[in-house]
């Protein structure tokens, strides 16, 4: 999947790219293998993906991802996948919050991303940007600041739209 916009590209390189995944999911296999955002990009390609970047101590992020479970079913038997991005510095940590607020089904698309072994995370201060939500599209186009899951309406209406492409 080619990434058409070059600033979308930036800020993709900014956010994920410079930084590793760690933890393709967190009942995976593979749990500590390193893997580029690129990578699990390319793992869906075809599809549309909705990305939700969030931490466990961001209360806005929690809220918001209580949301998407009626989204999801929602959208159960489409082309979309809901992809959740957490900026957890540790891993236990978020996987509290999961347990705990019981919405994010761990069998599906949840990564970590590896902030500690770069220093770029200084730089791109998420607690300034969480929650932030994207959307890419089969033909790699890109929304960025995509519709919050509270904004059910709006946030259909887009990812219908990103069906038809």
């Amino acid at each position: 999947m080619k990434i058409k916009h070059p600033s979308i590209k930036v800020l993709f390189i900014c956010v994920a790219c410079c930084f590793v995944l760690a933890a393709s999911s967190f009942n995976n296999k593979n749990v500590n293998q390193r893997r580029h955002f690129s990578q699990i990009i390319e793992n869906y390609e075809g599809k549309v993906i909705y990305l939700d970047f969030w931490a466990s101590w961001c209360k806005p992020c929690r809220k918001e991802i209580r949301n998407t479970k009626k989204l999801k079913s929602l959208n159960q038997n489409k082309d979309i996948k809901f992809v959740y991005i957490s900026v957890d510095l540790d891993k236990e940590q978020c996987e509290r919050a999961i347990k705990k607020d019981g919405v994010i089904d761990t069998k599906n698309n949840y990564y970590l991303l590896d902030i500690i072994k770069d220093s770029t995370y200084q730089n791109i201060k998420f607690n300034k940007m969480l929650p932030y939500y994207a959307i890419i599209g089969k033909d790699g186009t890109i929304c960025t600041n995509a519709p919050r899951p509270s904004e059910k309406e709006e946030l259909q209406k887009k990812l219908d739209e990103f069906l038809k492409r």
